[in-house]
């Protein structure tokens, strides 16, 4: 820029900052003659201004991350307690797109998605067994019910309930057990899905895992 430009670009700058400082005044002096010129304004230039105000949108959230996670993260709590099963109504609503969606973001991040699952499947073991135990009796064609295993043991009196128990302290069952250890307590299937037994709590019986594994398919 030369010096002579120099004084009419500060001579432009003062005369915008004029005109602001007038459209300030007259906003401020007549607000509802202000509001219907905005409302106006917008409605002649409506893609316009939604553009503007996506791009501002995407520049704050490039520009601050974390901070616009959390606000989505409060965002959606706030609109759960204020719309208690509004979530699942649209999903039962919109089951299709729901999949398809689902489905479209599976493949476009597959190892995403599996690392993501397994994070989940490991901070929410019982419901990861449901799963499975709902599964299976969906392809076996069996009646299934949710169920816990700590309610299985506790109304079984954490005592191990196969006959031929196998365990040398007796048929009691410790709940301080190791996770996957031989005498931690398992729901046995009294008549196995295999064999069309129902996944329901009817047909469920304290056992140790050893005593389970020993039963086998029976």
């Amino acid at each position: 820029m030369t010096p002579a430009a120099a004084p009419e670009e500060d001579k432009a700058g003062a005369r915008r900052e004029r005109a602001r400082e007038r459209s300030r005044l007259w906003r401020a002096a007549n607000p509802e003659k202000a509001r219907e010129a905005t409302r106006r304004y917008r409605a002649a230039n409506l893609e316009a201004e939604r553009e503007r105000e996506r791009e501002s949108a995407r520049q704050r959230r490039a520009a601050n991350p974390e901070a616009n996670r959390v606000a989505a993260r409060e965002g959606m709590r706030r609109h759960r307690e204020a719309n208690p099963g509004a979530a699942g109504r649209w999903r039962e609503a919109n089951r299709e797109a729901e999949r398809e969606r689902g489905r479209l973001y599976r493949e476009a991040n597959p190892g995403a998605n599996r690392e993501a699952q397994r994070r989940w499947y490991e901070a929410h073991p019982e419901a990861k067994r449901g799963a499975n135990l709902q599964r299976r009796a969906r392809l076996a064609g069996v009646p299934h019910e949710p169920w816990t295993l700590v309610a299985i043991l506790e109304r079984d009196n954490w005592t191990c309930q196969l006959a031929d128990c196998l365990c040398p302290d007796g048929r009691s069952i410790d709940p301080s057990a190791g996770h996957l250890t031989r005498w931690e307590g398992t729901a046995d299937h009294i008549i196995p899905i295999s064999k069309c037994g129902p996944d329901t709590p009817e047909n469920l019986q304290a056992a140790h895992r050893a005593c389970n594994s020993a039963k086998g398919d029976r």
